[in-house]
């Protein structure tokens, strides 16, 4: 069973092409924390389709030293723990932007923000297709509020 799904894996590498079952996902509503009447959609997807998305994931961040890029449902965070984390960050983006425009998908710039832990908010700015993403010193990511020391005190006081 294993051949079988490495052979897929590679052809639907070797193709730039993911079977349309793999794509598929069912949207199940989840309650935001601390209003009922909110929901999140999040993407149940094929176990294939979500082993297939990591097999990509490290096929990105190959030779990328510290760097690593996550994604939750529709949530991306690029993550860089060495000194120069800004400058590192700026490759990962610009690699993950052009990974996107291949792949068909447009990323909201409205929507992101760029945090920096355990050091002070960088004055280097990061961009979207031209559009600031600016530096916070806090942030809500996947239901949880993270703050730039990762005291968690923000989000304990959030409760």
């Amino acid at each position: 069973m294993e051949a079988e799904i490495l052979y897929l894996f590679n052809a639907s590498y070797a193709s730039r092409t993911v079977p349309a079952a793999w794509k598929s996902a069912a949207i199940v509503p989840i309650p935001k924390a601390g209003d009922a009447t909110q929901y999140r959609p999040i993407s149940v997807i094929s176990c294939l389709g979500k082993t297939m998305e990591r097999v990509l994931f490290y096929c990105l961040e190959r030779g990328n030293g510290q760097g690593r890029v996550l994604s939750y449902a529709d949530d991306i965070a690029i993550v860089s723990s060495e000194p120069n984390h800004v400058a590192r960050a700026r490759a990962m983006l610009r690699r993950l932007l052009a990974s996107c425009t291949e792949f068909g998908l447009v990323p909201n710039p409205a929507k992101s923000k760029a945090m920096a832990f355990g050091f002070v908010l960088p004055r280097d700015p990061l961009y979207i297709d031209a559009v600031l993403v600016p530096w916070v010193p806090q942030f809500t990511y996947l239901g949880m509020l993270l703050d730039s020391h990762l005291s968690f005190k923000s989000c304990i006081a959030s409760v």
